[in-house]
């Protein structure tokens, strides 16, 4: 994988870290998609998009040529109440999509 591109997202989640991390030194050129500027680990580049924006994940995977694509965002609330079904579901599978059709 030594000199290839790849994108991950929930970089700042601890696999997400961990990922970016091994990336980085088996040489890999890594960017992070976070929502928010955020501290990621040493040599990953962060690009500020969320996910749920298709016109500017589309845009940002266009510019960022990557290799690989590694998608471990995702979307929790610890709660019980059945309408956070509806927010965790549009939350984690629109992105989902979004990433695979752009």
């Amino acid at each position: 994988m030594e000199s290839s591109r790849a994108i991950v997202t929930g970089a700042t989640g601890f696999i997400g870290q961990a990922l970016c991390r091994e990336l980085v030194a088996q040489g890999v050129t890594v960017q992070a998609i976070c929502r928010r500027p955020f501290t990621l680990p040493d040599g990953v580049e962060p690009i500020v998009c969320n996910l749920l924006d298709r016109e500017a994940l589309t845009r940002t995977l266009e510019r960022s040529r990557s290799d690989y694509v590694y998608h471990l965002a995702g979307f929790t609330q610890a709660t019980r109440e059945v309408g956070a079904v509806i927010e965790a579901f549009g939350g984690n599978l629109a992105p989902a999509v979004y990433l695979l059709t752009a």
